[in-house]
């Protein structure tokens, strides 16, 4: 008992714990000081305290210290009088704490709140926390960030973002002022979560890189929320921009859908998430509540994840294609028919005078179409082949106008893409709708659209043999003899795009059977180069959406002249059109036929 009693009256040991005492009390002191320097020095002397606090010994990594929430030390750091240098600072003393929610709720609340410098610093911190961080802790910073963007997308006007900040909870003055002034600068919050997740996200920077290695490396949970954030991103306001969209598809989702981070060991959750995008894109755009800005972005993110599936002659063994993709997103969500509701949304807002201009083709209704396209040229398989059927066809009639020149000319460029209609819908859109229009006021568009359905309708119904715009034609679905004449664009070495025409087609030999060569005439040096393109890609295909003149193609007989289909509307467009282009052009492809015709059908005409 003597011995026990001397113990702990020892006063080499109770010196030592009032020195521990008193440095912890300078520390927390300091912390609320006005001096920024002594505030500064808090965190060395909070940091050593922590280290020789028995608390944090015991626990070989992280230590709880209530003393410090108590003494609301994180909300004086990260609060209203935070200062950039002093919260770059923190992360060695936070890297020493167990982090519960109500701490990060602080931490994040406060990358909401502050603007400017403070506002940067606070990201980083975060960023560099998550690395220690385990999983459960990863997605409760995940779900944080997605609160403020669900809110937006509830009440864009920002007065629920208060409430979705402040769902962490607080139980001190310190933090309820934070809040407070969190409430007035409510609409900042949406920019603060945007600029948390570019950096969070951004591969282009080694803290972004590293941040999404660790982020897609902490299992499928954590992988697909940080995908869920990704998306909501790129559907804010700020996204509008497109060099800030690409940006953010370049730099951050790709690489996040492209990773192999953690394969080999089964935990990389990259490639694994690409079909979850796609599905989340559907869902936003197959959703009739969903607001107009969030189906633009949703559908421009679909079309960049869809690219990253390879088509079925690229795909490896075990590859999922993009064929197989597109068709499967049609059967779950109806894609193309959330995208023909959207067509008439979009319509709804242009006359037809602004419909026939060709302002048309830098509007969101364009590019819609311009998407919708793509979606239908990409799935060409027998076994995923995807078409619009008269229904759908009808559908998109009415909601682009019926016959103005927007609505002509996409069909003109879906004629040019073969395998877009089921058969016999390219007769029934010809017969029903096309030569039912009024041949005085028809436009070049509307002419060129008329002049491509009467080539491939009669092609193929066998009363005229013509070449050119026979089988598979352009956009994906294009190959061999079809591509000549199509314009391309393609990357050189030179790190430009050179834009040319397609003019030659050489036919694979016995030698090579497998190699098919295309000359191409380039725009800025007129030189022929010859390339070993057997199978060119998408986005080489260059459109001339301003250009009226259709695919060419060569009439070589015409044995049955009495049952051209839509002959009468071509005769009607030479005499009745008011624009005398139009009507000029009429006339050369009746002379045109015209040669072709025996004597006894000429003397009809005549």
């Amino acid at each position: 008992g003597g011995l026990l009693t001397m113990f702990k009256s020892d006063p080499r040991k109770q010196l030592k714990k009032r020195l521990k005492a008193s440095l912890r009390n300078v520390a927390l002191q300091a912390t609320k000081s006005s001096v920024w320097q002594q505030r500064r020095d808090a965190l060395s002397f909070l940091e050593q305290s922590i280290k020789n606090d028995k608390e944090f010994k015991q626990s070989q990594g992280q230590a709880l210290c209530e003393w410090l929430d108590e003494n609301q030390v994180i909300d004086d750091l990260f609060g209203e009088r935070a200062h950039a240098t002093i919260v770059s600072e923190t992360v060695p003393l936070l890297l020493l704490l167990d982090l519960t929610e109500e701490r990060l709720s602080v931490i994040l609340d406060a990358a909401f709140m502050h603007v400017g410098s403070v506002r940067a610093e606070v990201h980083k911190v975060i960023l560099n926390l998550i690395k220690e961080m385990n999983k459960n802790r990863t997605r409760f910073v995940l779900d944080r960030v997605m609160e403020v963007f669900d809110a937006h997308a509830q009440d864009p006007s920002g007065d629920k973002a208060f409430k979705a900040s402040s769902s962490g909870g607080f139980k001190n003055n310190s933090s309820s002022s934070a809040l407070l002034s969190l409430q007035r600068i409510g609409a900042n919050q949406l920019q603060a979560a945007f600029e948390f997740v570019t950096a969070m996200f951004d591969t282009s920077k080694l803290h972004g890189l590293f941040t999404t290695v660790d982020v897609m490396m902490k299992g499928k949970k954590v992988a697909t929320r940080a995908m869920d954030v990704l998306v909501a991103a790129l559907l804010t306001p700020f996204c509008e921009d497109q060099d800030a969209f690409q940006k953010l598809v370049q730099d951050s989702l790709f690489h996040c859908l492209q990773s192999s981070w953690g394969e080999g060991d089964g935990k990389g959750q990259g490639k694994a998430c690409k079909e979850y995008v796609a599905e989340l894109c559907c869902n936003i755009v197959s959703n009739p509540e969903t607001s107009p800005l969030a189906v633009k972005g949703a559908f421009a993110v679909l079309i960049e994840v869809i690219r990253l599936f390879p088509r079925t002659n690229f795909a490896q063994r075990g590859d999922k294609t993009r064929e197989e993709c597109i068709h499967g997103l049609q059967k779950q969500f109806d894609v193309l028919q959330a995208c023909l509701s959207n067509l008439k949304k979009l319509s709804a807002g242009f006359d037809k005078k602004f419909m026939d201009t060709d302002k048309v083709l830098e509007t969101e209704l364009w590019t819609r179409l311009l998407q919708l396209r793509y979606l239908l040229e990409n799935c060409t398989e027998k076994q995923y082949n995807l078409t619009l059927d008269a229904r759908q066809v009808k559908m998109l009639w009415e909601a682009l106008g019926g016959h103005t020149e927007a609505c002509l000319r996409w069909l003109r460029l879906a004629a040019d893409s073969g395998g877009i209609f089921e058969e016999n819908v390219q007769n029934y859109l010809y017969t029903e709708f096309i030569c039912r229009m009024d041949t005085a006021h028809l436009k070049p568009h509307g002419f060129n659209c008329y002049q491509a359905f009467f080539g491939d309708v009669n092609n193929n119904a066998g009363v005229f043999q013509a070449a050119g715009r026979d089988g598979q034609k352009s956009g994906c679905k294009i190959n061999g003899a079809a591509f000549v004449g199509r314009r391309v664009r393609v990357l050189w070495k030179d790190e430009k795009m050179h834009n040319g025409t397609i003019c030659t087609y050489m036919p694979p030999t016995n030698r090579a059977p497998e190699v098919q060569k295309h000359t191409v005439r380039w725009d800025d040096t007129g030189k022929e180069d010859t390339h070993d393109w057997t199978d060119l890609h998408d986005w080489h295909l260059l459109e001339d959406e301003l250009s009226v003149n259709i695919l060419p193609y060569e009439i070589k007989s015409i044995p049955n002249p009495s049952s051209l289909v839509g002959l009468e509307f071509l005769w009607s467009v030479c005499f009745q059109n008011a624009d005398d282009s139009v009507a000029r052009k009429a006339q050369d492809v009746l002379l045109d036929l015209g040669r072709y015709m025996d004597a006894s059908f000429k003397d009809v005409i005549l």
